[in-house]
C-alpha cells in the first residue's frame, strides 16, 4: 500500500478507510483548515465519479432487496463518519486534542496506559477492533528519538502537541507525516515540550539498532 496525504484524502471522503486511519484523518482536518479544503475538492471529485458511472438496469430481486435493507437500516453509508465514544465517554480535560481522537479513547489522556517502547519514548495503544492496522499515541520526551525504523506498510504520523524533526523537516501540531516502505528514519522530538502524537501503521516496524531490535518483542 501506498499513499500521500491527498490520497488519504480521497479515501476518506469515499469512505474506503478502516476505523484507525479514519480516525487519524478525521483527527488531522479538525487541525488543519487547508486539509478541510481539500478534503471539500476530493468530495468533489468522488461526486463526479460516481456521476460518470454509466447506469445499470436492476432485477425486481436486486430493488426489492435494496429496499428491505432500507427498512432494516442496514445500507452502509459511503461517506465516512466521525468514531463513536467508547464506552460513551469523551474526554473532556484534553480540549485541545481532536474530537475524533477523544470520542475513541476510553480515557483521559493521562490517565490512559502508557507503555515503555524506548528510552525517552511511551506509546498507549487504542483499541480498534476488526482492523489490522494499529493505532497508538506517542509521548517522545524533549531531544529523545524513537529507535530508527522502516516499514512494511504505511506510518501516518499527526502532531497533537509539541514538534519532532524528521529528515530535516520539523513537524508540529497538526501536521502530518507519511512514510511509506521507501523511508527509514528517526523522528526526534524537539524544543521544550514532549512531543505527543497519533500514529498508525499498516504493517509491520522494521527496527535498524540494535537496541530496538531486542525491544520489538517488547512493544507491540
Amino acid at each position: 500500500m501506498s499513499a500521500d496525504i491527498d490520497t488519504l484524502l480521497l479515501q476518506y471522503s469515499a469512505g474506503t478507510l478502516d476505523t484507525p486511519m479514519s480516525i487519524l484523518v478525521a483527527s488531522y482536518l479538525t487541525l488543519e483548515p487547508e486539509a478541510r479544503k481539500k478534503l471539500g475538492f476530493a468530495d468533489s471529485l468522488n461526486a463526479s465519479i460516481i456521476d460518470s458511472v454509466e447506469p445499470v438496469g436492476m432485477s425486481e430481486d436486486s430493488v426489492q432487496s435494496l429496499m428491505d435493507a432500507i427498512e432494516d437500516e442496514t445500507v452502509i453509508e459511503l461517506v465516512a463518519e466521525e468514531p463513536e465514544p467508547v464506552n460513551g465517554y469523551v474526554s473532556c480535560s484534553d480540549i485541545d486534542l481532536p474530537l475524533p481522537l477523544r470520542r475513541a479513547l476510553n480515557s483521559d489522556v493521562d490517565r490512559l496506559k502508557w507503555s515503555f517502547s524506548y528510552p525517552g519514548v511511551k506509546s498507549s495503544k487504542i483499541n480498534a477492533e476488526e482492523s489490522s492496522s494499529d493505532i497508538r499515541l506517542l509521548k517522545i520526551q524533549p531531544g529523545k528519538s524513537a529507535p530508527r525504523h522502516a516499514h512494511e506498510g504505511i506510518e501516518a504520523t499527526l502532531v497533537l502537541r509539541g514538534a519532532f524533526i524528521d529528515g530535516g523537516e520539523v513537524y508540529s501540531r497538526g501536521d502530518l507525516a507519511i512514510a511509506d516502505g521507501k523511508v527509514e528514519h528517526r523522528p526526534k522530538a524537539v524544543g521544550d515540550e514532549v512531543c505527543l502524537c497519533l500514529a498508525v501503521t499498516t504493517g509491520s516496524l522494521k527496527f535498524k539498532d540494535r537496541f530496538g531490535r531486542v525491544l520489538k518483542d517488547f512493544i507491540s
